[in-house]
């Protein structure tokens, strides 16, 4: 902060007009800077011996005017009125008097304002606030809040106390035990307060906060940011300049030269507040800030198959299961589900159950369609992976029971009901694909699991998830029921999203 600021800032405490916005901020000054305290001590020793030089000027005068002769009334008698020496020994009095008022209303000031003379009060230093979960080439030192300074070693579980903390090179990720993940990218500056608060002194930051349950509190030179749920990039210049962009949900934005109300920054816009004040809109730029490390889940749905969830039999879309002939169930032939009360039988290889021919095919599929098109910047990067995972379970069975399942990942750069016709219809390929299969045991009671991970290709918008349980012992020709008891539960998929720097930044 600049010596002007630092000024203003000490003569609305002289005026007493401080703002409770301005306290705040006159406060953090002199927690960090030395060189502010020595600063307003000084200010303050000056506004004491003003204050006391007007007192005593009031005081001298009052006294000048004790000493004056005065004129007795006729009839009345002088002896009276007070002496000379009498009038001096009043005015002593009433200086001492003023003098000892003004000091004590400027203490009384000072502790109203909360304004320490000294040093903030140390905060234990075993105290851990967030901890690294990722950094790349990155060079951080460390003045934490018992005064111990030096360069920390950043290795993925180390742990930060309250203080500042200077990234010089590189990019980390900082994982608050509040529950808010926070990219740094350098150069930059800043101070860990407690598990939900922070303070930007200067750098670039992207905040992700999840829910409004995790809210968290952003500090900057103009004023403070506090999330409403959301994923939020913020930017302070050298001089305090402050850019807040907000990706996902909202943001209130506290400036410190106003009194009014918090301004509501929304998604997909983006403000910069000067140092004296001045708010103007920008276009919001994600690239512009540092990404953290991403996990997007809930774009699967009823992966659970508890008894809501709806089958449909023939093409699969989004969020939507569809594909051969299954069934949602609870406990059956001595099977109970993973989790919940509801679990997937398959049943028919075909689509037509009252077709009493055998489906032609081998296997009973579901699927269902994932839109990653709110993904694009970040997969045509290539920093994105999907994952899916399921867990299988079937009956004990014979020689003749069935083991195999499959879980089958593929992306496509055209919508689905496109992506089908060319499927059928020309040796037209997905952009990726992967798949998994799994001989299961004849355990009823053990629920085995398949993961299955696919790096998406730049030009991916659109993923295919499907779950398969195969007749690679005996295709049975009852088309209604092929499976002796094959069931699945549990699905899970997330899409994993790596960090990256800036556009401007070096460290990708």
């Amino acid at each position: 902060m600049s010596d002007k600021r630092l000024h203003q800032l000490i003569d609305a405490w002289r005026d007493d007009e401080l703002t409770d916005g301005q306290t705040s901020e006159l406060n953090s000054l002199l927690r960090e800077s030395e060189e502010a305290r020595m600063t307003f001590a000084a200010e303050s020793r000056m506004h004491s011996l003003l204050h006391s030089a007007v007192a005593a000027s009031a005081v001298e005068r009052i006294a000048a005017v004790a000493e004056t002769p005065l004129s007795p009334h006729h009839g009345d008698d002088a002896a009276s009125y007070p002496s000379t020496r009498t009038s001096r020994t009043t005015s002593r009095f009433l200086l001492l008097i003023a003098s000892t008022t003004i000091c004590l209303l400027i203490v009384l000031l000072i502790d109203r304002q909360r304004i320490p003379a000294r040093s903030a009060p140390q905060v234990d230093p075993t105290l851990k606030l967030a901890e690294i979960r990722y950094a790349r080439a990155a060079n951080f030192t460390t003045s934490d809040s018992a005064g111990q300074a030096g360069i920390r070693p950043l290795e993925v579980g180390t742990r930060l106390a309250p203080g500042i903390h200077s990234l010089n090179s590189g990019f980390v990720e900082l994982d608050f035990f509040g529950g808010t993940v926070v990219a740094v990218e350098s150069p930059a500056i800043l101070e860990l307060i407690s598990q939900r608060e922070a303070r930007l002194v200067s750098g670039r930051v992207t905040i992700d906060a999840g829910d409004a349950a995790t809210s968290f509190v952003l500090h900057t030179p103009v004023g403070e940011v506090l999330d409403i749920g959301t994923r939020y990039g913020v930017y302070v210049a050298g001089d305090g300049e402050t850019e807040t962009h907000v990706f996902e949900g909202e943001v209130d934005i506290r400036q410190t030269t106003s009194r009014q109300s918090p301004r509501r920054v929304e998604a997909d816009s983006a403000v910069r507040i000067t140092t004296t004040g001045v708010a103007e809109s920008l276009p919001v730029s994600e690239s512009a800030f540092p990404q953290a490390s991403r996990q997007i889940v809930g774009l699967l749905r009823y992966g659970d198959f508890e008894p809501v969830t709806n089958l449909q039999v023939g093409r699969a879309d989004f969020g939507q299961w569809g594909g051969d002939i299954c069934q949602v169930v609870g406990e059956r032939q001595g099977i109970r589900p993973f989790s919940g009360e509801g679990m997937l039988l398959f049943q028919s290889t075909g689509q037509n159950p009252r077709d009493d021919r055998a489906s032609p095919t081998a296997a009973s599929q579901l699927s269902q369609w994932i839109d990653l098109t709110p993904y694009r910047a970040a997969i045509a990067n290539g920093q994105v992976k999907a994952r899916l995972s399921a867990r299988f379970n079937r009956v004990t069975g014979d020689e003749k029971t069935d083991s195999q399942f499959n879980i089958h990942l593929e992306s496509f750069d055209v919508p689905p009901e496109e992506a089908v016709q060319l499927r059928t219809s020309q040796p037209r390929m997905p952009r990726s694909r992967v798949s998994y299969d799994l001989l299961s045991d004849s355990d009823p009671e053990s629920w085995e699991k398949v993961d299955a991970v696919l790096g998406l290709p730049p030009n991916a918008l659109y993923l295919e998830a499907t779950i398969f349980a195969f007749e690679n012992v005996s295709n049975d020709q009852d088309a209604s029921s092929e499976f002796d008891g094959h069931f699945a539960d549990d699905l899970q998929f997330e899409l994993f999203i790596e960090p990256t720097g800036s556009e401007a930044s070096s460290v990708r």
